[in-house]
């Protein structure tokens, strides 16, 4: 008996006005963008994909990332 396992892959991009390595602290949750510009800034601002991976669905499964054949790697 043999067992394959496939690993799938979507990205989301967000194409920004701003230099995101001169902010104060940012994270990405639930394909959502949020940017603290500066320190004393209470809030994060939230930025949506410009290209969001829900939106790409019918090609997220098209082809693997990886294919495993008994828990082996045989293409990535």
């Amino acid at each position: 008996m043999s067992q394959i396992t496939v690993d799938y892959s979507c990205r989301s991009t967000w194409i920004l006005d701003f230099d995101i390595n001169t902010v104060a602290d940012w994270y990405v949750e639930w394909d959502i963008l949020y940017v603290k510009h500066k320190k004393t800034q209470r809030n994060y601002i939230e930025y949506e994909p410009y290209y969001a991976a829900k939106d790409l669905e019918s090609q997220r499964y098209k082809r693997p990332v990886n294919v495993f054949l008994d828990n082996q790697i045989i293409k990535n």
